[in-house]
Parts: structure tokens; C-alpha cells; sequence
């Protein structure tokens, strides 16, 4: 398909909105990935038609320029101001970093030159907004410092000094600081939502606030997380964040084990969506029963961070409970259950049907404004190592072959 100047530079912005971490790829390169439908829409409404799948981020590298100083006059040994400052500010109304990664590149500017007028002024400072609970970090992985409550700043970048007789004999301003940064959010969400694919997380995001993730019949329809607000009647609200579905060996970083995982851990609740008939990936993988894939699901876990599930309060949502059989299914699962994982309430639900939905929401909030006094009775993994050898079953290594 022929492109106009105009289009181009339209699939261009989309795919800058599309790739906020900087993946290079041409205009020509994606006019060839989309479909012809979707080159038809691009224009006017393209950021629109791609908003959906820009997805939630948590994460960006950026690049930061402290301001050059200015230059000082020589003759009237008049100094010049000092380049601006780049600082990051927490601010309450931010939820995620998808404008900070969509940027990417933030530069103070330059101090003014000396004069024998005027004073000179320092350069314009810049202020990136980030949300409460980011953290920073150097490219090399050094902490710089955590934006914990509203308006907290933290100064990243610093600008170059004005030129004067210090400076240099021509009394050039210096150069800013320069610098690759990491920022991360430390919480993501006040609920995580925690399950193998296909387990009716996004359905159940979808059911409980105004969320609009992506729903289908098929594993892995989520590959980022997308966070929903659900409201009260009380007017009170909390977060819920649909974390893209873990397979077997998520500890060991398959798939995108660490990336999810380290979702998860950003979470105050954990909440486990398990399909109460059971799951099982493809064929490569063996058949796993509800009360296995919840015990699978606790060790990897406990493999990533043995120290996530002790801060963490657990509640468990046996899904698709409008199936044939699933009553029966249901009350084997909580009889084993109450053995093995006696702190974590069961809920029985429908995403399909809604059945149940009321009372896990109340549970939830419960769960939410007691976690930071609740002290939380943690069962160590070798429980569930025990119940899995118990029944010929080990995690990840034993039936299935690392073919990835």
C-alpha cells in the first residue's frame, strides 16, 4: 500500500504511542504488519484505535539532561546562570508511566549568558510527574531513591554551572549532568489477580470495575497488565490489576516468568483465580486438577520470592462455577483445601453468571484495609512440595521438558 507523507507521519506517532520503550520500526516496516483495515483508520482517530493496546506500563527508561550553564562575559566578568535541574516529582493523579516512557527524553534548559543589563537567570527547571510509590534507579541498577507521598520530588539530573572565571578562561558554562534512569512502580495495584491462562482473570477484572481487557477462549489473551478501579457504595475504591497469566517454570524466568512475577509482588492482596475443572496449557503439559494448580501456583511463588506470600493476605476465587459438575468439584476442593491452605477464604464464583461476585468484592475490601495490620498466617511451601510429591506430580521439571 502506498503511503502519503501525511499517513506516514501519522503511523509514525502511533507506533512512538504503541512503543514507548523506544523499539525501532519504521513507518514503512508497520504499514506492512497491519491489516488494510487498520491502515484505513489511521488519521485523525489513530491514537484512539491503538489507545486500547498501549496497554498499562510500570516500567520506562528514560534519559535525562541537566541544562548547560551559560556563558559568562569575559570582559565584564559577568558570570552566567546555571543550566536548570531535572527533578521527578510523585503526583497522586498519575496511576501509571506510560507518559513518562512515551517521552522518554527530558532536558533542563540552559542558563542565560552575562550581560552587564541584567542579572543572569538560571535555566527552566523540568519536572517529570511520576506516580506515588515509583522508584528510581540508575541504568546500572543503583537506587537513587523512592517517591513515597504526594509532591515528593527526588533531583536526578543537576545543570551545569554558569560560565565564569571558575569555570574555564573563556568563562564557558558547564555541561548538565547526563544520565540513563529506570523508573518502577513499587505498587502497582491494591489486588493482584493471580492464576495459570484461561482462568477467567480478565473476565472477573472486567465484571468488578470498568476495565476492558481483552477476553477470549484461548490462553494468553492478557500480555500486560491492565488495572481496573472497583467502587463501593460506600464511595470508597481500590485497584485491581489482571496479571498476564504464569506457566510452569515462571520462577525460572519461562515465558515471561519474571516480568509477571515481579507484578505480582507490587500487589498488597493476592488474589488466586482458579478454573474449579481444572487446567491444562496443551498437550506437552499433564493435566492439573483445581486443588494442584493452586498448590503449583503457591511454589512458584514461593521459588520467585519466598518472602511475598508472609506480607501478602490470600484469598482464592474458584471460577466457572455455572459448569456441569462444578458443585462436586467445588466441594472436593475446599475439603482438601482447608488442609492445606487454611488461612486463604474460598469463594466460589461465575464470571459468566456473576454468581458470587458481591460477596468476593466485600471480601477483597476486607482483605485490602486490613493488610497492613493483618498478620498473616503463612503456610511454608513444603506443604504444598508435599501434596504435589504425594500425588506423582513436580513442579515444572518432572513431566514437562524445557522445549522453549
Amino acid at each position: 500500500m502506498n503511503i502519503s507523507p501525511m499517513g506516514g507521519r501519522w503511523i509514525t506517532k502511533v507506533v512512538k504511542f504503541l512503543h514507548p520503550a523506544g523499539v525501532k520500526i519504521t513507518a514503512r516496516r508497520f504499514s506492512k504488519l497491519i491489516s488494510k483495515e487498520t491502515q484505513s483508520a489511521i488519521g485523525a482517530q489513530g491514537r484512539r484505535f491503538f489507545a486500547s493496546e498501549a496497554g498499562f506500563i510500570d516500567r520506562a527508561r528514560i534519559f535525562v539532561t541537566g541544562g548547560t550553564g551559560g556563558q559568562g562575559h569575559k570582559r565584564l566578568a559577568c558570570p552566567g546562570g546555571d543550566g536548570g535541574n531535572v527533578f521527578i516529582e510523585a503526583d497522586a493523579a498519575v496511576h501509571n508511566l506510560r507518559s513518562v516512557a512515551m517521552q522518554h527524553r527530558f532536558k533542563a534548559g540552559p542558563g542565560s549568558p552575562g550581560s552587564r543589563s541584567s542579572k543572569a537567570f538560571p535555566g527552566s527547571d523540568v519536572i517529570v510527574k511520576a506516580p506515588v510509590g515509583t522508584a528510581v534507579y540508575l541504568d546500572s541498577g543503583r537506587p537513587l531513591g523512592d517517591l513515597t507521598f504526594h509532591s515528593q520530588s527526588l533531583l536526578v539530573a543537576r545543570g551545569g554551572e554558569g560560565g565564569s572565571a571558575v569555570t574555564s578562561d573563556t568563562y564557558a558554562g558547564l555541561k548538565g549532568d547526563k544520565l540513563h534512569l529506570i523508573l518502577e512502580l513499587k505498587s502497582i495495584a491494591d489486588v493482584g489477580l493471580v492464576g495459570f491462562p484461561n482462568a477467567g482473570k480478565s473476565s472477573l477484572l472486567g465484571k468488578l470495575s470498568r476495565a476492558k481487557p481483552r477476553v477470549a477462549d484461548y490462553p494468553f489473551t492478557t500480555l500486560r497488565p491492565s488495572i481496573g478501579v472497583v467502587q463501593f457504595d460506600d464511595f470508597s475504591q481500590l485497584r485491581m490489576a489482571d496479571i498476564p497469566g504464569l506457566i510452569e517454570g515462571a520462577h525460572e524466568n519461562k515465558g515471561m516468568g519474571h516480568a509477571f512475577l515481579r507484578h505480582i509482588e507490587r500487589t498488597k492482596v493476592l488474589l488466586y483465580v482458579i478454573d474449579v475443572t481444572g487446567f491444562q496449557l496443551n498437550q506437552r503439559y499433564p493435566f492439573r486438577t483445581a486443588l494442584q494448580t493452586l498448590a503449583l501456583l503457591v511454589l512458584e511463588l514461593d521459588h520467585y520470592n519466598h518472602a511475598l506470600r508472609k506480607n501478602h493476605p490470600e484469598i482464592i476465587a474458584l471460577n466457572k462455577m455455572d459448569l456441569p459438575n462444578s458443585n462436586d468439584l467445588a466441594s472436593d476442593f475446599v475439603k482438601a483445601c482447608g488442609a492445606v491452605i487454611p488461612s486463604a477464604p474460598v469463594y466460589e464464583i461465575s464470571t459468566k453468571s456473576g454468581a458470587g461476585l458481591a460477596e468476593l468484592a466485600i471480601g477483597v475490601k476486607s482483605a485490602v484495609e486490613s493488610a497492613a495490620a493483618h498478620e498473616i498466617t503463612y503456610v511454608d511451601s513444603n506443604v504444598f512440595e508435599q501434596f504435589l510429591h504425594s500425588q506423582d506430580l513436580h513442579l515444572l521439571r518432572s513431566t514437562v521438558k524445557d522445549q522453549m
